[in-house]
């Protein structure tokens, strides 16, 4: 854990050692450290914006409880932040900066993936615009299995 104060928000570096893995017998860190140059974003409170919507079968509506769905950068499309579904279907996706973000369910316990909203290509999806602090819902996916 890097425990460390920032006055502002902003941009900053952090110079830490990580070390990786645990010892599953003793809960012990294992693996080598890695000495590395970290970026750290840091938001003002209530700059954060979230996501939140429901994922179910298409095929009659009823809730897919404990599935993934993500929140993708859209022009490199790596993943920003994500969320797994509640037994009731529903997802939150916190802690998103303001900016652009395309959603996904991604292809898992054999049902087919998809972006919002309702397509498989990534140039089809709908963007998803976030201002500071907002909240969008309503971004519900109906999954299918192939």
């Amino acid at each position: 854990f890097v425990d460390v104060a920032y006055g502002t928000a902003g941009e900053y570096a952090v110079d830490a050692a990580v070390r990786a893995g645990v010892n599953p017998r003793r809960g012990k860190a294992r693996g080598e450290s890695r000495h590395a140059l970290y970026r750290v974003q840091v938001f003002t409170p209530g700059t954060l914006a979230t996501i939140s919507g429901f994922v179910g079968r298409v095929s009659d509506g009823t809730p897919i409880g404990g599935y993934p769905v993500v929140a993708l950068d859209v022009s490199t499309l790596a993943p920003v932040e994500g969320a797994v579904t509640l037994p009731d279907g529903s997802y939150t996706i916190r802690r998103l900066p303001p900016g652009d973000y395309l959603v996904a369910a991604p292809s898992r316990r054999g049902f087919e993936g998809e972006l919002w909203n309702d397509v498989t290509d990534p140039a089809s999806a709908s963007a998803i615009h976030l201002a500071a602090g907002q909240a969008q819902s309503g971004i519900d996916f109906q999954l299918s299995m192939p």
